[in-house]
C-alpha cells in the first residue's frame, strides 16, 4: 500500500468463510462446495483468496482457465480444482500435469487431456458440459449419452462428472426448473447406457439456495460467497468481502 493512500481496497476474509458457511448451511454437509474463483477471484485476489476459501469452508475451487489453475497448484493449493471454460488442445498438457479437472463439450478435447495423460501415465479426470439452455458452451442434450460413450472409451481419460450452467436462476424459475429437467434427462439416459457420474453439478449461488433439486454432488459459488446478494438469498445475513474505500477531499 503506499505510505499515504488516497484509494485502496480491503479484502475481509473472514466475510469469505461466513458467506461460505451460509452456503454449507443451505446445501447440506453431503454437498461439497466449489469457490468460484475466476477473473482473479472477481478482482479479490486468486491466490490469497482461494488458499484461504479452502481452509475455511470451501472444498473445490472453480476456475474459468487452464493458468488460473496453475497459479493456484504453484502457490502450494492442494484443493480439487475444476476448469469451468472450455481449454485449448495445446493446455491439454498442463492441466493433466497439474492435476485439474476439466470441463469438456467434445471428443476433440476430451482426446487432447487423454493423450497428455497416457504420456504421462497418469489419468485426466473429465466432466461432460451439457448446455440445457445457456448456449454459451456445453453439447446438446441429444448427443450427450453417445459423446459420453465416446469419451469413456478413451485411453487415459476419467469420465467422473455431468455438469451444466444456470441460464437465470436469479429470477426465471420456469427456464431453470426446464433446465433442471433436460439435464436429469440427460443423467438418465446416460445410466440407461450404463454410465454413472461421482460428480453432479449445476447449482450455482441462486440454483444452490432456491433449487434443492439443482444441488446434486456438487455446487459452484460465486457471487453469493462474496457477499453480494441482490437477489435476497441470504435474507441480509451475507457480509460483503470487498470494501473500496477512499478519501474525501474538501
Amino acid at each position: 500500500m503506499l505510505r499515504f493512500p488516497r484509494t485502496w481496497v480491503e479484502v475481509d476474509l473472514g466475510a469469505l468463510s461466513h458467506n461460505l458457511a451460509l452456503i454449507r448451511g443451505s446445501v447440506g454437509p453431503n454437498v461439497k462446495v466449489a469457490l468460484v474463483a475466476k477473473a482473479d477471484a472477481y478482482g479479490h485476489g486468486l491466490v490469497p483468496v482461494s488458499s484461504f476459501a479452502v481452509r475455511n469452508g470451501a472444498d473445490w475451487v472453480a476456475v474459468a482457465t487452464v493458468q488460473e489453475g496453475v497459479d493456484l497448484r504453484e502457490a502450494g493449493v492442494d484443493a480439487p480444482i475444476v476448469v469451468i471454460s472450455p481449454i485449448l488442445a495445446e493446455e491439454a498438457e498442463d492441466a493433466v500435469f497439474y492435476g485439474l479437472r476439466v470441463l469438456v463439450e467434445d471428443a476433440e478435447t476430451a482426446s487432447a487431456l487423454g493423450r497428455a495423460a497416457v504420456g504421462q501415465h497418469t489419468m485426466a479426470q473429465v466432466h461432460l458440459e451439457v448446455d440445457t439452455n445457456l448456449a454459451r458452451f456445453g453439447c446438446t442434450p441429444e448427443c450427450a449419452p453417445d459423446l459420453a460413450k465416446k469419451i469413456r472409451t478413451l485411453p487415459g481419460v476419467e469420465l467422473e462428472g455431468l455438469t451444466t450452467h444456470f441460464a437465470n436462476s436469479s429470477w426465471d424459475v420456469t427456464g431453470t426448473e426446464e433446465q433442471i429437467r433436460t439435464y436429469l434427462g440427460v443423467k438418465d439416459a446416460c445410466a440407461a447406457e450404463g454410465i454413472s457420474f461421482r460428480w453432479i453439478h449445476l447449482a450455482n449461488s441462486a440454483g444452490a439456495v432456491r433449487y434443492p433439486a439443482s444441488r446434486g454432488t456438487l455446487v459452484r459459488t460465486g457471487i453469493g460467497a462474496y457477499g453480494i446478494d441482490p437477489y435476497n438469498l441470504f435474507a441480509g445475513q451475507e457480509r460483503p468481502v470487498l470494501t473500496w474505500r477512499a478519501r474525501v477531499m474538501v
